[in-house]
């Protein structure tokens, strides 16, 4: 086989591009050590306008301030939303104060980036979608996982034709929050989540099953989650979940993060992935590296390892670690500027975002009832069935 690693990435879509105007001013609202260590530096890097923030702790907006000399802070989101230069708002709290933050920002008139997950119930997810729609602002959801360079790759390998018809996805993960976010003050509310494993971790799963599956939504979900009695966590931390989908895909997810050992033969973000084609493989770790073959164009194959580090000044907090993630969480936001400005509608909309929650609550419900939950029945709830899975297939295009 011809090895085309050094040729093949010039032709592919997986680093952040920005169409047109990129000056928007963005607040954040929410200024927590994902904001503080990732996404400021991460919008700061592409060149994007970050001029105000807000947080319900002092001392946190005046730390952020400080560190990335924006002279705009609140301790009150309203504020913020009065600020007419204030052109689109970033979300990045947890979800339980997030819906109203976000329908504030839209009745506001900004564009708005949420945080995933997106909701913890479709019928919030459907009305903040709804809300954005009526009020003319575009709305994004913050899916980074999506474009981590080997999952950004993989996506348009398979786009370009690569692999050929794809039959089968695989999501693996392995990790111990269970004990490291447990132990962490910062990140121990979530151990009181009956719903973590399925929608915190789910929202990035589920979804990237749907991004190679090229936005298809399942047709059917089965999981089924466990504990043995001695994890801090109130929600099942390991589970097995199967996807079909009508165009014949099967996906298989392995999601545990209550491993006692989970460096054990494991990758180096604990995370990977494998999607089988017709005529060729991919896989590799969602973060750090992939590799792929093909028979296609007489034979080629080709491998990467991204973990070249980050100069000091740029992640001074080691918390971005390589340029796969720095872009990651860069890609979300281009995509909602680009569709501000006219491009296309965002691969990470919210809209599109629906058919993610509706798969994640499936999986959720098949884990509580012990049967095959279809993402159509979580939708038929609060619409006609099916109508938004017909709007939104293929966005993962």
């Amino acid at each position: 086989m011809k090895d085309v690693s050094d040729t093949v990435l010039s032709e592919l879509d997986y680093l952040p591009k920005t169409l047109g105007r990129k000056d928007y001013k963005i607040g954040v609202i929410g200024v927590g050590r994902i904001a503080q260590r990732r996404l400021i530096p991460c919008y700061m890097h592409a060149g994007f306008a970050v001029a105000a923030v807000a947080d319900i702790r002092r001392e946190a907006v005046e730390a952020t301030c400080r560190r990335y000399s924006i002279e705009r802070g609140y301790t009150d989101h309203r504020p913020l939303l009065e600020q007419d230069d204030i052109d689109i708002v970033d979300i990045c709290t947890n979800t339980f104060p997030r819906k109203q933050l976000t329908l504030d920002a839209i009745a506001a008139g900004k564009h708005v980036n949420s945080e995933k997950p997106f909701a913890r119930s479709y019928s919030d997810a459907k009305e903040i979608v709804e809300a954005a729609e009526k009020a003319g602002v575009h709305l994004a959801v913050h899916q980074p996982t999506r474009w981590y360079y080997p999952c950004a790759i993989a996506r348009d390998l398979i786009r370009k034709g690569f692999l050929g018809q794809v039959f089968y996805i695989e999501c693996r993960m392995h990790g111990n929050q269970d004990k490291v976010y447990y132990e962490d003050p910062v990140t121990r509310w979530h151990a009181d989540l009956t719903d973590h494993l399925y929608v915190e971790w789910g929202a990035h799963h589920y979804d990237l099953c749907r991004w190679f599956a090229g936005g298809e939504t399942p047709s059917a979900v089965f999981a089924y989650g466990t504990k043995r009695g001695n994890e801090h966590f109130k929600s099942d931390m390991a589970l097995a979940s199967t996807c079909t989908y009508d165009s014949g895909i099967v996906a298989a997810l392995s999601l545990n993060q209550a491993s006692r050992c989970p460096q054990v033969c494991n990758s180096p973000a604990g995370m990977n992935f494998r999607i089988e084609g017709t005529e060729g493989t991919a896989a590799g770790d969602m973060v750090t590296d992939l590799a792929f073959e093909s028979r296609l164009h007489g034979g080629v194959k080709g491998s990467w390892d991204f973990r070249q580090p980050l100069p000091e000044e740029e992640d001074p907090f080691n918390y971005m670690w390589w340029p796969t993630v720095r872009d990651g969480h860069i890609w979300p936001m281009t995509e909602l500027i680009n569709e501000i400005n006219g491009e296309r509608e965002a691969r990470c909309s919210g809209r599109d975002n629906l058919l993610t929650v509706a798969t994640y609550l499936a999986a959720m419900a098949s884990g509580e009832q012990g049967r095959p939950v279809s993402p159509r029945e979580i939708i038929s709830r609060s619409c006609d069935s099916g109508s938004h899975l017909s709007e939104s297939k293929g966005l993962g295009d």
